[in-house]
């Protein structure tokens, strides 16, 4: 009598214990790492997102240059000749009349690189959330495992030892002593590899964030609500990151081709320039106003060929010499082995304009097998948490009964323990169904380009 009343107190003990031991765990999980701290630490330390930043601006810059090949050119310089005591002061105002349609191409191919850069970086951004979100879930997963088998073993090593004390006072057969250390150690090799496991999981989880890691906290499961596929197809069309960069990607290739095809029309540019020169200490001034217009027919042409025309006044007021006088020039450049360039360089633009069209009628139908297949992993996720749930309960009553029967004399420790395993199997089966029907829903979220917040 005094031996079951020293178990009972004995056993009562270990709870307080294992209590404490658990709320001391809970603590310090409030201390570790958040699923947005996670998350917040991978954005800032993902080379591929702050590359993607970095090529957003760049596009930008680019954008805002081309915009400017548009507007006419317009320069001036000042220069002092000491030697001569003579400043000369110039004016040039330059504009492309033809070749403008060149420039509206080339804005438009730019603005269109800067709206992809601008979308790819949302989309990286996208991609670096669920990942780490997906990376957190697994590492948690693992946690979860080794939690449950760390209490498993602490329950098998109470149940040895309360075997021993039994087998030692004759109260029970050897048989049930040997089953009850078989599970011990049973327990102890699962425990050992689930915290392997863990450990993986867990380098893999700091080389992602590029940080080591103590423990992370929690994850409140939210409610889910899963549509129908055709809501996530329209979504999609809308909204997914691949879809529109291709789209983004073939219209800037198209006007990045219309932009080198205007190279093959003749090329008029227009030019106004105005100098004035005037000494110091002599009565000399000299005022010059000059235009002309450039024509370019090398694209047109299968050789280099400039034609160059050029009209100035000038307006001289030098001791002796005429009021003022005027000045032509022509001029013509050839070089007849300079071969056709510019159809070369237009040819090949016209392949990656095609080759980006015809992605886009690939990548729907791709689009929509992604989609599908996210959406049905989704679904079959869903059933199976549902199933390893009610499993999970009929495993649970299933133990309960088997350690009554037990008590009772009516099995033996074989079969308890049997009932034991199976209870064990269905909680890491409930435990893999529910995270793994979470990480199917970022899967989906992250296929039909659903912008993630945390």
């Amino acid at each position: 009598m005094s031996i079951n009343k020293n178990m009972i107190e004995e056993r009562s003990i270990l709870k307080k214990i294992f209590a404490v031991l658990i709320v001391l765990s809970f603590f310090i999980q409030i201390n570790g790492i958040t699923l947005q701290d996670a998350v917040k630490i991978s954005l800032e330390e993902n080379l591929d997102y702050k590359e993607a930043k970095i090529n957003k601006k760049i596009s930008g810059i680019n954008k805002n240059n081309s915009l400017l090949g548009m507007i006419p050119d317009l320069s001036t310089t000042v220069d002092y000749d000491a030697l001569d005591e003579s400043y000369k002061k110039n004016f040039r105002l330059s504009q492309d009349i033809f070749y403008s349609g060149q420039e509206i191409f080339s804005y438009l191919s730019s603005k269109y690189n800067y709206e992809y850069a601008k979308n790819y970086l949302k989309n990286k951004k996208n991609e670096v959330i669920i990942e780490s979100v997906k990376k957190y879930l697994e590492l948690l997963k693992a946690q979860d495992r080794v939690e449950l088998w760390d209490v498993e073993v602490e329950k098998a090593k109470n149940d040895y030892e309360k075997a021993e004390k039994m087998y030692e006072y004759g109260n029970t057969a050897k048989l049930d002593l040997l089953e009850s250390k078989n599970y011990y150690m049973y327990a102890k090799h699962n425990l050992k590899v689930e915290k392997n496991n863990y450990n993986l999981r867990k380098i893999e989880f700091e080389e992602y964030l590029n940080k080591e890691i103590d423990v992370i906290e929690e994850y409140e499961f939210p409610e889910l609500t899963i549509k129908n596929l055709e809501s996530y197809m329209d979504f999609a069309e809308n909204n997914s990151y691949e879809y529109e960069n291709l789209v983004l990607n073939y219209k800037a290739n198209k006007y990045n081709y219309w932009s080198y095809k205007m190279e093959k029309l003749p090329q008029v540019n227009f030019f106004l320039e105005k100098n004035y020169t005037d000494k110091e200490f002599d009565s000399y001034e000299n005022d010059a106003l000059t235009y002309g217009v450039s024509v370019d027919l090398s694209g047109w042409l299968y050789s280099s060929v400039n034609a160059d025309y050029s009209y100035s006044e000038y307006d001289d007021i030098i001791s002796n010499l005429p009021e003022a006088s005027n000045d032509e020039v022509y001029s013509l450049t050839m070089n007849i082995l300079n071969g056709d360039y510019t159809t070369s360089s237009v040819l090949q633009k016209k392949i990656s304009y095609l080759r980006s069209k015809k992605r886009i009628e690939n990548e729907k139908r791709a689009l929509e097998k992604l989609i599908k297949t996210a959406y049905y992993n989704l679904v079959d996720a869903k059933s199976y948490y549902e199933m390893q749930k009610m499993n999970l309960e009929a495993k649970q009553e299933l133990r309960r009964k088997r350690m009554k029967e037990y008590e009772l004399g009516i099995i033996d420790s074989s079969e308890r323990f049997d009932a034991i395993k199976q209870y064990l199997q269905a909680e890491i089966d409930y435990i893999d169904a529910k995270y793994n029907y979470y990480i199917s829903w970022y899967n989906l979220l992250k296929v039909v380009g659903k912008e993630i917040e945390i």
